[in-house]
């Protein structure tokens, strides 16, 4: 599919986590259900990126449960075409604008 080694092996440690806190079975999922995860995935304490990738592998894993594929050839589940991947950017790194400065240890 044209992805990097770094890039299939990242969105290969994501799955056993979700199936670890399913507790249903993929291949019969419904929207009740992928909803559930997604609360769960959104209230964790994460990067909005983390969580992109782990409700992409959500919806690649129920995708590929149900349909037997999950290229851009094959079509989403209606349980999962609802889910937005859209990532805010609301990056709470900090940023030299927001780091101290040396002035007011000078001053102290």
């Amino acid at each position: 599919m044209g992805l990097s080694v770094a890039r299939v092996s990242k969105y290969a440690s994501h799955p056993p986590a979700l199936l670890k806190d399913m507790n249903f079975d993929p291949a019969n999922a419904t929207r009740e259900d992928v909803e559930g995860v997604v609360a769960w995935i959104n209230s964790q304490p994460c990067r909005e990126w983390t969580k992109h990738d782990k409700k992409l592998a959500l919806r690649k894993l129920i995708q590929y449960v149900k349909y037997g594929g999950y290229d851009r050839n094959t079509p989403l589940p209606p349980e999962v075409k609802w889910l937005s991947l859209r990532v805010k950017e609301n990056d709470s790194r900090d940023t030299s604008e927001n780091l101290l400065s040396v002035e007011p240890l000078k001053n102290s």
